[in-house]
């Protein structure tokens, strides 16, 4: 499954990706990372690759526009079919800690549509009507707080 997560962080990028990946480590310690030419970070774990795009700032940009969103960063997640069930919870634990670490907007789509979760203003929203072809988000993953829509 290939998801879309895009948030805001007032710390510059070296800062935030150092932050991310001690989040992650409090969810699995199998992290490895690689910086790719065009200069992509790359984070591997068992579960589900990270892809953290240092240029995309079109796309940054269009999701601003589309979903009325202030985010700065842009991450590219693929969630591993054959780890599927304890990669998509994994994940949204992870996901959980970054919300509650770093403050403002945060958005997280399928290959770029539809809104899976969305926090804007301070309130998370959970699209509780969103399936993936073969399974559902658990949010009680986050462990926060949380708005039930279906959008």
């Amino acid at each position: 499954m290939e998801l879309n997560l895009f948030l805001f962080s007032i710390y510059d990028e070296e800062v935030t990706i150092n932050i991310l990946l001690e989040l992650l480590k409090q969810v699995t310690q199998d992290i490895k990372t690689d910086l790719s030419e065009s200069g992509e970070v790359y984070i591997y774990c068992n579960y589900f690759l990270i892809c953290i795009e240092k240029d995309e700032i079109d796309n940054i940009n269009d999701i601003k526009e589309e979903h009325d969103m202030d985010v700065n960063l842009s991450i590219s997640i693929q969630v591993f079919n054959k780890t599927f069930d304890v990669g998509i919870t994994s994940l949204l634990k992870f996901i959980g800690l970054i919300i509650n670490k770093l403050q403002g907007d945060v958005l997280l789509l399928e290959n770029f549509s539809p809104e899976i979760l969305k926090r804007k203003d301070d309130v998370l929203f959970a699209n509780i009507d969103f399936n993936s072809e073969y399974y559902r988000f658990p949010f009680n993953e986050l462990g926060i707080p949380y708005v039930e829509l279906k959008i």
